[in-house]
């Protein structure tokens, strides 16, 4: 009979007194392959010491009616989204035993993407960058299943979720940038001011932190998030008007803009400040690393994976929010030239 795992706390008080890897202890305790038997059989008998012994409703993501976990993952998910999936199938895969994922298209239902998670017998479902109403209807079977739901970079009334304060970042930006002295401050976006998304939230409370107009922050329209359409309207942006800052919402809008700058043949961050969104693992290895903004992949799929497991443990608890500020990297693209605004520039936005 293959044994369910503890819970994660417990789990690292015991791969702590092993000094050995969680994941280590956790194939251990799970029957997996990778771990030696002199290893297993150590960790299995410390486990028998501490009182640790398998979960009922654990039990569940591998034995009975019920087995394993589906994700739910975006079908046109951005760059940084798919390296946290990637994270969450591998951390889901290694800690519960078996993923099934599941691509949410952007006509599909969500409703009928959950069905399709349900048929497929899952314990517990993680929807990753996915959100949406779910009806009266699939919020009763789920509770009725007890089948534990877990919201990544979403919100839906009722269930966990993690979310990533973004307006954190875009306002550490725009503080930067201004209290450096830039004049000529462009975020390339595809938002306007009437109504915002989270990014320029961000925008929009840095100027007035310092006193200034929404409209100080020029926003140059774009229709795709990619390095071309960067690059395209970088060029026009550099033929047109004074420029001493761009933002941009991603990283990979970032390089294709600082690529548009070195044709023109201007230096950054000497003329041109560049800040980017999402701190990419190659962010530090463009030709000038970048300034961007860092969202919390390994904590989030962390924390999502412990809230799953408390629902598994306790199902009818009151669900839990928890929210992961996006914080400024700062790298020679857009530097802190003077250590006297470095505090102003890491200034808190309230959640």
């Amino acid at each position: 009979m293959t044994q369910s795992l503890p819970n994660s706390s417990t789990l690292k008080t015991l791969a702590k007194s092993l000094d050995v890897s969680i994941s280590t202890v956790s194939r251990a305790l799970a029957g997996k392959k990778g771990v030696s038997e002199k290893q297993r059989a150590l960790i299995n008998d410390t486990a028998r010491q501490m009182g640790i012994s398998p979960n009922e409703h654990a039990s569940s993501l591998r034995l009975g009616t019920r087995k394993g976990l589906a994700i739910i993952v975006s079908a046109l998910a951005p760059e940084v989204a798919r390296l946290r999936n990637t994270i969450l199938i591998s951390k889901v895969t290694e800690t519960f035993g078996a993923a099934t994922v599941i691509e949410h298209q952007p006509l599909d239902d969500i409703n009928d993407i959950i069905r399709l998670a349900l048929s497929k017998k899952c314990a517990a479902i993680i929807l990753s960058g996915v959100t949406g109403n779910i009806s009266p209807e699939i919020t009763a079977v789920l509770k009725s299943q007890a089948v534990a739901l877990t919201v990544i970079d979403g919100n839906i009334p009722g269930f966990d979720c993690i979310h990533f304060h973004r307006s954190m970042g875009t306002y550490q930006s725009v503080r930067l940038l201004v209290l450096s002295g830039k004049k000529n401050i462009h975020f390339l976006t595809g938002e306007k001011f009437e109504k915002p998304d989270d990014r320029l939230q961000g925008v929009i409370a840095a100027c007035n932190s310092l006193n200034m107009p929404n409209t100080a922050i020029n926003l140059v329209p774009v229709q795709f998030d990619t390095a071309e359409e960067a690059f395209k309207q970088t060029h026009a942006l550099l033929a047109s008007s004074a420029v001493d800052a761009i933002i941009c919402v991603n990283d990979v809008m970032a390089l294709g803009a600082m690529k548009a700058i070195s044709e023109h043949k201007i230096q950054v961050p000497q003329q041109i400040a560049v800040i980017g969104f999402d701190n990419l693992p190659i962010s530090p290895y463009y030709p000038i690393p970048l300034t961007t903004v860092s969202q919390p992949m390994d904590d989030a799929v962390d924390s999502a994976i412990e809230l799953t497991r408390k629902r598994i443990t306790d199902f009818h608890a009151e669900p839990v929010s928890i929210t992961f500020p996006c914080n400024l990297i700062v790298r020679e693209s857009a530097p802190i030239l003077e250590h006297s605004i470095r505090e102003s520039v890491f200034e808190k936005l309230p959640l």
